[in-house]
């Protein structure tokens, strides 16, 4: 079964690197398998910690590239 991100829906995606490029600033990959979607960079996902943690309440987080089909890059800044 593939998984399509063109309804909303939750999906659990592991981090598999992250990297800082800037002061408070940080890139982080996470991958999706099997999945099917036209989602690319500009685009925005909600993203949140997995629900065990203090801080459950998504936010918007904008794609930053997709250098596979199954992975994703976000770049995140704290404010």
């Amino acid at each position: 079964m593939s998984l399509s991100l063109d309804s909303t829906q939750a999906v659990l995606a592991p981090i598999v690197a992250t990297r800082e490029v800037g002061e408070q600033t940080w890139v982080i990959d996470v991958e999706i398998e099997d999945i099917t979607s036209d989602f690319g960079p500009g685009q925005f996902a909600m993203l949140s910690l997995a629900e065990n943690s203090p801080t459950v309440i998504a936010r918007p987080f904008s794609l930053y590239e997709r250098p596979a089909p199954n992975r994703f890059t976000f770049l995140i800044q704290k404010m």
